[in-house]
């Protein structure tokens, strides 16, 4: 379970992750706020997930 959730999360941050953007033109401050958000996207996707095994 914890291999797949891992997957699910690299697969999120990646398709989330805009490929335009450099990502050397974020600064350390960026980098944290991004961080942040990726995190809150995969526990948000994560609660969907694990909420709709449930239902089964």
């Amino acid at each position: 379970m914890a291999v797949e959730i891992r997957e699910m999360v690299v697969r999120t941050t990646i398709s989330s992750s805009p490929a335009k953007e450099p990502r050397e033109s974020l600064s350390c401050s960026g980098m944290e706020q991004v961080k942040r958000e990726v995190v809150a996207v995969c526990m948000e996707r994560l609660a969907d997930y694990l909420a709709r095994q449930k239902e089964r």
